[in-house]
């Protein structure tokens, strides 16, 4: 029973390292898109969810910072997402 609570309480402290570096990756993420002129808007500071939009068409697109998941493709990060904007 005790491996349990144990593996419990480290799956928590690591959610909690993760989340903690949310702050950091939010302004990083935010740089990047103003370097390369990307439109964004936060839609949730605390899960660093964003819309940002591709220059060529304008679509829109969902990313989290926190994660680096990009909704509804099989990649991940930044520098991918930065990619499928500038395409």
């Amino acid at each position: 029973m005790e491996d349990k609570h144990e593996m419990y309480r480290a799956s928590v402290s690591l959610h909690k390292e993760r989340v903690n570096k949310n702050p950091s990756r939010m302004e990083y993420v935010i740089k990047k898109f103003e370097e390369y002129g990307i439109k964004y808007e936060l839609k949730n500071e605390e899960n660093c969810h964003f819309h940002v939009w591709r220059k060529s068409d304008e679509e829109l697109f969902e990313f989290w910072a926190g994660t680096g998941k990009i909704k509804g493709t099989e990649v991940r990060g930044i520098n991918n997402l930065i990619e499928i904007l500038l395409a």
